[in-house]
């Protein structure tokens, strides 16, 4: 699974609170929503054309698949995710996943 449009970047950061992840995503309209996933759940594989995602890590530690490649996430760091990438993230862990995930439309 390869993207087929966009060349953005993969990116890993560290952060503290969550107000450092929404400074490095650059979009408006931003959205939030809180996740938390429990042993060996998932939040299922998808793709979008339109709009990048940032997943933030709060509490556990994250599995995260773009297109072929598959990172390892824990608490304090995010991933961003470029738009065209098919996307996954899951808990192999034994402990609760609680994570964020922003997203908006990318500006031009």
């Amino acid at each position: 699974m390869r993207r087929t449009k966009g060349d953005d970047k993969i990116i890993i950061r560290k952060f503290e609170k969550i107000d450092q992840i929404i400074k490095i995503f650059p979009a408006r309209n931003l959205k939030a929503e809180y996740f938390s996933l429990k042993t060996d759940e998932r939040l299922g594989l998808r793709r979008d054309e339109e709009r990048q995602e940032i997943f933030g890590v709060l509490q556990g530690m994250a599995r995260v698949q773009i297109d072929d490649e598959v990172y390892d996430i824990g608490a304090g760091k995010c991933i961003v995710i470029p738009r065209g990438a098919y996307r996954d993230v899951m808990n192999e862990n034994r402990t609760t996943l609680h994570g964020i995930k922003l997203f908006s439309k990318i500006e031009p």
